[in-house]
């Protein structure tokens, strides 16, 4: 990649918010219908999983079900 191209901190961050629009459109869809959207608030599960204390990895992902 070139230096002399690339644009510093300010000048990206400034070009992000100069461009991107709020979301002005909230809704309340069922979960397995919400592909492609944006979650702007906390999710939180009926159950707890996994059901004990431990977990043999950390974290967990979501993906489409595809």
């Amino acid at each position: 990649m070139d230096k002399e191209n690339m644009m510093g901190y300010g000048e990206a961050l400034k070009l992000t918010l100069d461009t991107i629009l709020p979301l002005d459109d909230h809704r309340t869809v069922d979960l397995a219908g919400c592909r492609a959207g944006f979650v702007f608030e906390d999710l939180y599960s009926r159950v707890d999983s996994p059901s004990i204390d431990a977990s043999m990895k950390e974290g967990y992902a979501v993906g489409p079900g595809d």
